[in-house]
């Protein structure tokens, strides 16, 4: 698959994760794709105005530019609203005869974006080559993508992805990456955008709701968390999401038998629950994962009927259902899917049932997946699911939880309630379970190996990691059914020798890993060491900075303030020799002198007894010291600066170290 389909792909989900668009449809996460593709082709014209005969000269454009074949008639809805978003014909005008004119206008809106996506498709592509450096294994990026795309191809293609032709470092490579927050982006982002490329033939005109979903004995078990963990949160988050839909929810009798059953023999097998090590999605996986003993799963046996009632399921008893029973056990439906689960009776009437059940409420004249009425909603990868894969989706009978999930996300992109990244991990985790399922050996196998093995160990021929190299290989599906029945009817020495070259093999990844973590760890110790040393740098002249300011301030702010308070002294001290010798003429010349100009002088000596009151004397005292006394005028001096500092520091925030990192 080319760059540019894959930049594409992670843009739609980066475009959909940032959309604040007020339209309801996935539709509006294209409109920048379009845009891009109307600038492209302006550009390619190099002409100030470019006129164009008909939209499928863009379609053109943006399959060249971001290999996205976009139908004609959503393209035609498209150009319409952005040229109402435009609103001006002397920048571009759309046409009634689907002809449009380009004019020296430019959309830049998501440049960037396509750079920073081209960067992440190299980072993953870097990334997934180290890995398999690592492990000692051929890199096929291409076959990377066709195992992240594959529920695209499944949903909307005339094909199916169930080959399972892949190495095994693929789906290794995949769930080891469910914990690396950033490269997982990039997974899922290509993920998603593929779902999402496909839309716009996913034809959904209204709204999906109030179906009903006949689940199957893996949803179940899933629901209650007796699966893998991913499938817990797929089953639990679509059963929330589908019930404030208004989706009801049923199952069959027989589905609770099976699912009875299933925990019979598990507890009864309880001893054998090693198994799980190497097949997670079985329920031995999640009683290892969950720390689930013996009699803890006996109550949840036990607790199954509640469990239903709790869930709010319909049951749909036999007698409800008589003449289809009947016509289910007379069909040639029942009798190849007898063959499938190898004469297992009780599991095939169940699916034949369910078959004719979902076939009679499905309702009649459907024309889009919204019209479909029941759906039989599993979780498993029995070999008989795919073969609705090749049938337009709203032909097909039986649909996975995933599967639903995800359309449902589309059909209504509001969703918030639906965790994308969630939803990917689901996604990607029911196929890599698909993967392994088909490629893991036989559980006869597999006791035979573990039997051996155990044997071997107990013998001192192994140690305990020998076993545990082995039992992750069978649970990757590294060592195929054919391979692990090879080496099961291996001679002890032999079988001895393989299981220590897989340990050896492990060994020598682990000391590379370890390699790889101590060069990480003395790159992020210098690293570190930089940065520190950066900050301290940008810490010290933002530092420096501040207090050069601060000392400019205050040097400023001192000065002005030493003006204020030497006019204070003398203004202070020319008033009271002023006053002291009108005090002096009005007590010693008040009859010699003009008697206006008495009365004016002694009226002044009132005034001035009045006013004298208000003066704070201590501050003018302060002053005159300040003014005259140099010995004063230093300590008043480091007072005044200390509050023009203070001042300063509440007002302009000083620099702090952790700013910097």
């Amino acid at each position: 698959m080319k760059d540019n389909t894959l930049m594409t792909y992670s843009l739609l989900s980066h475009l959909k994760e940032t959309n604040d668009s007020d339209h309801s449809s996935i539709v509006a996460i294209f409109f920048p794709i379009v845009k891009k593709a109307i600038v492209e082709f302006a550009n390619e014209s190099k002409c100030t105005s470019v006129r164009g005969k008909n939209i499928s000269e863009i379609q053109v454009k943006i399959s060249e530019y971001f290999g996205l074949d976009i139908p004609s008639a959503v393209l035609d809805f498209i150009l319409s609203q952005i040229s109402k978003e435009i609103s001006d014909e002397k920048v571009f005008a759309y046409y009634n005869d689907k002809g449009f004119v380009i004019n020296s206008f430019i959309f830049s809106d998501i440049d960037e974006e396509i750079d920073s996506e081209y960067n992440n498709l190299q980072i993953l592509k870097n990334d997934f080559e180290q890995f398999c450096q690592l492990h000692n294994s051929i890199s096929n990026f291409d076959e990377l993508i066709r195992f992240i795309i594959s529920q695209k191809i499944d949903l909307f293609a005339d094909k199916n992805s169930t080959d399972f032709d892949f190495n095994y470092i693929i789906p290794k490579y995949i769930s080891n990456k469910f914990s690396d927050t950033k490269t997982f982006k990039i997974i899922s982002d290509i993920y998603l955008g593929s779902l999402m490329s496909s839309y716009l033939e996913f034809n959904i005109n209204k709204p999906v709701s109030k179906s009903e979903l006949l689940i199957d004995t893996n949803f179940f078990i899933s629901l209650i968390n007796l699966n893998t963990h991913e499938s817990y949160i797929t089953c639990k988050q679509l059963f929330d999401i589908c019930t404030k839909m208004g989706f009801r929810f049923s199952i069959l009798y027989s589905t609770i038998e099976q699912v009875k059953f299933l925990l019979s023999s598990r507890i009864q097998d309880f001893a054998n629950k090693d198994i799980g090590l190497t097949n997670e999605a079985d329920v031995f996986g999640a009683c290892i994962r969950r720390n689930i003993d013996k009699t803890q799963l006996e109550r949840i046996k036990d607790s199954v009927d509640s469990t239903i009632q709790k869930f709010g399921f319909d049951i749909i008893h036999a007698t409800r259902i008589k003449d289809l029973i009947i016509k289910a056990k007379k069909s040639e439906k029942y009798k190849e899917l007898l063959v499938i689960r190898k004469n297992q009776k009780l599991s095939a009437l169940n699916d034949t049932v369910a078959y004719y059940y979902v076939l009679g409420k499905r309702g009649n004249s459907i024309q889009e997946f919204s019209d479909v009425k029941c759906w039989f909603l599993n979780n498993s990868y029995h070999s008989d699911y795919y073969t609705g894969i090749g049938f337009k989706l709203h032909q097909r009978f039986k649909i996975s939880a995933n599967e639903l999930l995800s359309l449902l996300w589309l059909a209504n992109p509001s969703q918030d309630s639906i965790n994308v990244r969630t939803l990917a991990k689901g996604g990607l985790s029911t196929y890599i379970a698909k993967y392994r399922k088909n490629k893991v050996p036989s559980i006869k196998v597999i006791r035979d190996i573990n039997s051996r093995a155990k044997s071997a160990l107990e013998n001192g021929d192994i140690v305990e990691k020998d076993v545990y190299a082995i039992s992750i290989r069978m649970a990757e599906g590294q060592l195929t059914n054919g391979e692990a029945s090879e080496l099961a009817a291996a001679p002890d020495e032999d079988f001895i020798e393989t299981v220590k070259t897989f340990s050896k093999n492990d060994e020598k990844i682990f000391e590379k890993l370890n390699q790889q973590q101590e060069e990480i760890e003395k790159q992020t110790v210098l690293l570190n060491k930089l940065m520190e040393s950066e900050v301290l740098k940008k810490f010290e002249i933002a530092s420096n900075k501040y207090i050069s300011k601060l000392e400019k301030e205050v040097e400023l702010n001192f000065a002005k303030k030493s003006i204020k308070i030497n006019n204070v002294a003398w203004l202070y001290l020319i008033g009271l020799i002023i006053l002291i010798a009108l005090w002096f003429i009005n007590y010693n010349y008040s009859n010699t002198i003009n008697p206006l100009l008495a009365t004016l002088i002694a009226l002044v000596l009132f005034i001035s007894s009045f006013f004298i009151r208000f003066v704070e004397h201590k501050t003018v005292l302060k002053c005159i010291k300040f003014t005259f006394l140099k010995r004063s005028r230093l300590i008043i001096k480091n007072e005044i600066i200390e509050d023009l500092e203070k001042n300063y520091r509440i007002m302009n925030t000083e620099p702090h170290i952790e700013d910097f990192r």
